[in-house]
């Protein structure tokens, strides 16, 4: 996941998964007719930056993600309650990180647990924020800033905004007698100067793994 190798007995144990599955999927078929149409319906009603995969759920608590969990329950307390019992998941999809005859073998983590929860607990100017900075990025960086034919991806807005919601303080930045527009200009020009910010010094730190820095493979242009 993301580069970092797994322990061998992860690896085995996953394997082991995968194999029973190839072994026995002949038996889900019934199943996943009920699950390919439940994915056509929302495949409809979603953006395509969703995908429909299967999830391992970790019982146990990732070294990986013990920073995050430690900067959470110092700077948000309260979200921290939240999310301190959820799981990881690894799903099954390369990371470019491995040779690509690894591609069908490889896992990522993924944090929609932790996301879902964090995103649940927005106030409602958090709320407005995230509407509002996925509305600017979709309109101006999304494949509209691509050079070799590398663009940000939505994982970046979303990544943004995280951040901005455990640092920034939103809510101090709206006067109340606001009407909705104000806001949102407001809280788009606030969105707009962090994530210049980020551009303009190369440097977006993962929000879940320290460390890591989603832009450092990115052009400087």
């Amino acid at each position: 996941a993301l580069g970092i190798p797994m322990h061998k007995d992860y690896v085995t144990k996953i394997k082991a998964v995968l194999d029973y599955y190839q072994k026995y999927k002949h038996r889900l078929n019934k199943t996943n007719k009920r699950y390919m149409g439940l994915k056509r319906i929302m495949q409809r009603k979603v953006q395509q930056e969703f995908d429909f995969v299967p999830a391992l759920e970790l019982k146990f608590v990732p070294d990986i993600i013990l920073p995050f969990h430690r900067r959470l329950k110092k700077n948000r307390p309260d979200l921290y309650k939240k999310i301190r019992n959820l799981h990881l998941h690894v799903i099954p999809k390369w990371s470019k990180l491995t040779d690509i005859t690894e591609a069908n073998t490889d896992f990522r983590y993924s944090f929609s647990a932790y996301e879902i929860e964090l995103a649940k607990a927005r106030t409602k100017y958090e709320q407005v924020l995230n509407n509002v900075a996925r509305g600017l990025f979709y309109k101006h960086l999304y494949k509209n800033l691509t050079i070799n034919d590398q663009y940000l991806p939505s994982y970046f807005i979303k990544t943004t905004v995280l951040w901005m919601c455990e640092e920034c303080h939103i809510d101090r930045y709206v006067d109340t007698t606001d009407d909705e527009d104000t806001i949102s200009l407001k809280l788009g020009q606030i969105w707009i100067n962090y994530t210049c910010h980020l551009l303009r010094t190369r440097y977006c730190p993962h929000y879940f793994i320290f460390n890591m820095n989603l832009l450092e493979n990115y052009p400087t242009e």
